[in-house]
């Protein structure tokens, strides 16, 4: 497939978009219904991988009070998926 004559902004912007589209439900049922508990378990089997680390560690950031269970959560988020280390 060539890229040439494709207008790379609007191109980005489209895979931007989709690749936002297949996030919302996930993000909309993070938001609305799971626990930290709830968000470790789907992290740890692979359930999140179109997640960034990053974008997940902001969301625990968000959504939970500063604990140490907020943190240890966080260090395991920042650490990769699993499903992508092993």
């Amino acid at each position: 497939m060539s890229l040439r004559g494709l207008n790379f902004p609007i191109f980005l912007s489209f895979w931007w978009v989709l690749i936002s589209r297949f996030k919302l439900p996930d993000v909309h049922r993070l938001l609305q219904e799971a626990s930290m508990a709830d968000i470790s378990y789907l992290f740890e089997e692979g359930a999140l991988v179109d997640f960034d680390v990053e974008e997940l560690a902001r969301l625990v950031r968000a959504l939970f009070a500063d604990t140490p269970l907020r943190a240890t959560t966080i260090n395991k988020l920042l650490g990769g998926h699993p499903i992508l280390t092993q």
